[in-house]
């Protein structure tokens, strides 16, 4: 779903096991910013700030959480956050629609 909706915008290693997923944007993207306007559309993620010793750091990086949610949840989700950062941040400029089952 990130690929599909980010293209490149968005940068992710596959976990291996866990439920979260790390999710890096590019230096424009806010994602204490994100997480409200995100919020607002009805999708809630966890800003990289609050959960990084690095404040700084976690500007650009939100913390996914895929342990719940079904699989359409998640790539209805993940679309609406691509619309909510393309409108607020430009990012990405134009979002990809993958064809096929992306993830």
């Amino acid at each position: 779903a990130l690929r599909a909706n980010f293209g490149a915008a968005a940068a992710f290693e596959e976990p291996a096991g866990g439920i979260f997923l790390w999710v890096t944007f590019p230096d424009v993207v806010d994602t204490t910013r994100l997480t409200q306007a995100a919020l607002s559309a009805g999708v809630s993620v966890n800003p990289g700030a609050e959960w990084m010793t690095d404040a700084a750091a976690g500007r650009r990086r939100i913390r996914m959480c895929f342990a719940h949610p079904s699989e359409a949840t998640i790539r209805e989700g993940v679309a609406v956050l691509a619309e909510v950062c393309r409108r607020e941040f430009g990012v990405p400029a134009v979002v990809a629609r993958a064809q096929g089952n992306a993830r």
